[in-house]
Order: structure tokens, then C-alpha cells, then sequence
């Protein structure tokens, strides 16, 4: 597997934002895969839909160096909505802050942003590797509007914090948090796993069917989903997702979990659901800390 760069890609086809965007722009039809086909006068006369009006992106951006598939936008995009929407393959890396949509139902390639991300990042993605070096906003990896499964595939990587609401139907792929995610994260999850390292809000795994939520530390106080008492495992796959996911960010400097080691359990049981929960043990947490409302139960 290729390694995520903390550098834009070379040789690459830059976009150069000229001034700060004062109108939300739709920038779905920024596919990497497609654009390396086109001369830069086609790039330049790329329609981007705008609130009132359909605008070629030369008039937003200077276009620099030759078409490819590795594609580079330099600016603050927060009123960019739809990065990446839909995008095939190649490598569409953003040296900013992007809006709304970013990875929307993202069927291939690498989309990659250097700063924070908004709400709906990754909803309905497919395949592909999606990673933010900053914070996302609410929805991360979950349906699509008009959809019921959320996320069905590929790598969702955000190395600061999500909001609410994070792998909602999730239905597959990985889900990794490095901060921590807001309330209801994981709820009605089909299958797939969602892995946060540093906390988690109320009301997780509410009806989750299958699939596994991963954590670092014990629940929080108020958890609605039903679950089995929790017993210690070793689990040979762990170190196989921690070599994965490091893999995937090498040059990320960051404390990587190592366990194999894991408090499992299973829920929720309210809906008949067989979803797993692992809480990581021995070299991340003593037991002696898990809260003692978390029932567990060492093994004989």
C-alpha cells in the first residue's frame, strides 16, 4: 500500500486560489483521473457552480504546470463544497481548509487536506484513501442524502477531532479518529470499524447490527446500547490494523496504539445486534481504571 505524503506530490498540476472566495463553490467536477486527459485551457474553462451562477475555475484559479493525475490546491477552500465528490483516482491533495461534501461518495484514489474539513466529509465513500490533518465537522463517513448506509468502503483518516454523529450506518471501511468525536458516533453501524484514540461522546453504538468500535479508553457514563459484559481477549488482527494504518500515514508523527490486547464486548443486544466493541487493554490502560460501571469480566 502507498504511504500518504506530508508534501503535495511532484510533478503535480497546480490550482492557486487568486483571493479569498467571498460565494460557496461546488467543486465536484475536480476528479484527477478525468482532468489529467485535459489541456490546461479545459481546466481553465472547468465550470464551477456558485450560489447564483456557473463561473469557469480559470476565474478563481491560476493554473500552473502541465495536466495529470496528481492534482494540487493551494488557498482557503471553506466555501469549497464537494472536493473530491465522486472522484475515480489519481491524487487531489489540498493545502487549506475545505468546505462541506469533501470525499462525497469518493470511488477511488487519494484525497488528501491539509487543514480542517466541514460536515458530511466521506459521507457514502466507496473506495479510495480520504485523510484530513485537522478536524472534520459532524456526519464524518456517514450516508449520503437520500442514502441508508453511510460510508461502504476505502480508508477515512482524520488525525484531529469529528464531530457528531460519526460512522452513522457505517456500512464498511475504516474510520479513524486520532482526537476524539462528539455524541452519538457509531449509531445503526452495519458493519465496518470505527477506531477513536482519544474519547468519545454519549450515546455510541446505539443499535449498532455489526461491525466493530474501537477505543482506547472506557465509555462514557451515559450509553444507551445494550451490551454484553465485557471480557479480555488477545486479538491477533489488532496489530494488523496498527501496521495498516501506519502504513498509510508514515509520515505522521504519532502515537500509534500497539495492543493486542482488548476488552470486548458485543450489542447492541436491545435490536438483536452482534456489533463488537473493543476497548484496548494491558499496554494502554491498567485495568484497575476502567470505570467500574463498565461490568467487566475477566476471563477463567
Amino acid at each position: 500500500m502507498t504511504a500518504l505524503l506530508l508534501r503535495p506530490p511532484s510533478p503535480a498540476l497546480t490550482l492557486r486560489l487568486k483571493e479569498p472566495l467571498s460565494e460557496r463553490l461546488d467543486g465536484s467536477l475536480l476528479d484527477p483521473a478525468r482532468m489529467a486527459g485535459w489541456s490546461r485551457s479545459e481546466i481553465e474553462q472547468l465550470s464551477v457552480g456558485t450560489g447564483r451562477r456557473r463561473r469557469s475555475l480559470g476565474e478563481f484559479f491560476e493554473v500552473i504546470g502541465d495536466p495529470c493525475s496528481q492534482v494540487v490546491l493551494h488557498g482557503e477552500l471553506a466555501l469549497m463544497d464537494r472536493l473530491g465528490a465522486r472522484m475515480t483516482g489519481g491524487q487531489l491533495t489540498v493545502m487549506g481548509e475545505i468546505g462541506d461534501d469533501c470525499g462525497l461518495e469518493m470511488a477511488g484514489g487519494v484525497l488528501e487536506v491539509f487543514g480542517n474539513g466541514g460536515d458530511h466529509v466521506a459521507a457514502g465513500m466507496k473506495r479510495g484513501t480520504l485523510i484530513v490533518h485537522g478536524s472534520v465537522g459532524d456526519f464524518l463517513a456517514g450516508p449520503s442524502v437520500g442514502q441508508t448506509r453511510g460510508m461502504r468502503g476505502g480508508n477515512c483518516i482524520v488525525l484531529g477531532n469529528a464531530g457528531h454523529r460519526v460512522g452513522e450506518r457505517l456500512r464498511r471501511g475504516i474510520v479513524m479518529i486520532q482526537g476524539r468525536c462528539g455524541d452519538f458516533g457509531g449509531v445503526q453501524m452495519i458493519a465496518g470499524t470505527l477506531a477513536v484514540f482519544n474519547g468519545i461522546g454519549q450515546h455510541w453504538g446505539t443499535g449498532m447490527r455489526r461491525g466493530t468500535i474501537i477505543l482506547t479508553q472506557p465509555q462514557p457514563l451515559a450509553f444507551d446500547a445494550e451490551l454484553t459484559p465485557a471480557r479480555e481477549f488477545e486479538l491477533s488482527f489488532l496489530p494488523l490494523l496498527w501496521k495498516h494504518l501506519a502504513q498509510t500515514v508514515s509520515d505522521v508523527q504519532w502515537k500509534m496504539p500497539a495492543s493486542r490486547w482488548a476488552f470486548r464486548q458485543l450489542g447492541d443486544r436491545a435490536n438483536g445486534g452482534m456489533g463488537e466493541v473493543l476497548v484496548l487493554s494491558r499496554q494502554n490502560s491498567p485495568t484497575s481504571t476502567f470505570h467500574r460501571g463498565f461490568d467487566l469480566v475477566k476471563p477463567d
